[in-house]
């Protein structure tokens, strides 16, 4: 064997990342701060009573993607955003991975994100079924679904922007929450399979309404046609730096963003709103120390075994346990530390290549996310029966 071929980069990231996720965990999971900073409970209770908890809903919405759902970690979600679309405008030397994929489209996706979240929180008000009964509804959906996704697809434009916020919105909550009344109650599996099922279907639909559309033309953003004909930035995927950033990358997938200095924000954020209140984030679940934990092992598991990947496509999907069957799986077990390990090691194996698999089998009109999420489903409802059977041991 030739030893001086062999790459300790990937591997030592991995023992790094593995460390700081345990580190996170045994950390926050002591820290257990209890205040009267807007509760989900109390929040969501007046939200049919108050515009202005109205407004503190919509902002703690927008992060329900990442099953955060955190007014701190929405605020520094946006900065990050910012800083990361200023970066890129100048094509600075940090600006890491381009925002939105450097397609230049940040500014349209993060307003059809605005767009559809408004609509379908103060328009179609879908917020006025919240009862006694029912404590949490799919709203969040638009933010990290179709409206980001076509986005990217068909690019800038008013009238794109419009048309794929409103028809996303229409179709959106309406099937997510009939999936979660009559659906998801017989069956014994996470129940956010319901939201990325639905993430899913409205695709396929919003898609196939669009591509029928005659002023859904795609279009490319005027910034990233004026970098068309720059250099190309080499990545090597085999360095320890490069697989830290691809994982803090991750946790700022889910809104189609892809930046490492976002990620940062997002977990800055995530533990702010955990330390001035635990009943605030996260639904007051109290489960943010092995949720993070558990996206941070997934994410890290998928990029060592898949990082040639990234060198051969330019990127791959290791982000999709983070958003859907890590936190999904340890909301429905009520958490624990094994838990999270198995749930984000099997995931992170099984994810990215079912995912990749079923976005390249897509028309070309249609994003890749459908393919995604479609996969989210599968992984989902598969981690979940191998943990269900095994849970004594758990």
């Amino acid at each position: 064997m030739d030893t001086k071929n062999i790459k300790t980069g990937p591997l030592l990231a991995f023992i790094v990342k593995i460390a700081t996720s345990f580190i996170l965990y045994f950390s926050l999971v002591n820290i257990r701060n209890s205040t009267d900073f807007y509760s989900y409970n109390d929040v969501v209770s007046r939200v049919n009573d108050s515009y202005f908890y109205k407004t503190v809903y919509f902002f703690m919405n927008f992060t329900e993607g990442e099953f955060y759902g955190g007014i701190f970690t929405t605020l520094f979600l946006i900065i990050g955003a910012c800083l990361a679309w200023l970066l890129y405008k100048k094509n600075s030397k940090w600006q890491g991975f381009g925002i939105t994929a450097g397609s230049g489209t940040w500014p349209w996706v993060f307003a059809s994100q605005v767009l559809s979240l408004f609509l379908t929180v103060y328009v179609f008000n879908f917020v006025r079924f919240f009862s006694e009964d029912v404590m949490w509804l799919p709203t969040f959906i638009v933010v990290v679904g179709t409206p980001p996704a076509l986005t990217i697809v068909y690019g800038p434009g008013w009238r794109k922007l419009f048309t794929i916020s409103i028809l996303s919105s229409l179709f959106t909550f309406p099937f997510a929450h009939w999936m979660n009344q009559y659906i998801m109650p017989t069956l014994h599996i996470p129940g956010m399979v319901s939201n990325i099922a639905t993430m899913a279907f409205v695709g396929f639909v919003v898609s196939i309404i669009c591509h029928q559309l005659p002023w859904m033309k795609p279009s490319t953003a005027k910034i990233a046609l004026e970098r068309a004909n720059l250099p190309m930035r080499q990545e090597d995927t085999e360095t320890f730096l490069w697989s830290i950033r691809r994982t803090l990358a991750d946790f700022s997938e889910a809104w189609f963003y892809g930046n490492e200095l976002i990620g940062i924000f997002v977990i800055v954020g995530v533990i702010t709103d955990w330390l001035i209140n635990i009943n605030h984030i996260t639904n007051g679940s109290g489960l943010v120390p092995e949720i993070l934990m558990g996206q941070m092992i997934a994410s890290s598991v998928g990029i060592l075994l898949y990082r040639k990947r990234y060198a051969e496509d330019g990127w791959y999907p290791t982000f999709m346990p983070l958003v859907s069957t890590v936190p999904g799986i340890i909301l429905m077990m009520g958490g624990g530390i094994w838990i999270s390990v198995a749930a984000a090691v099997l995931s992170g194996m099984m994810a990215a290549p079912v995912g990749s698999y079923l976005a390249k089998r897509l028309p070309n009109y249609m994003p890749g996310a459908v393919g995604f999420v479609s996969g989210m489903t599968i992984v989902t409802i598969l981690v979940s029966a191998i943990l269900n059977s095994f849970e004594i041991f758990l």
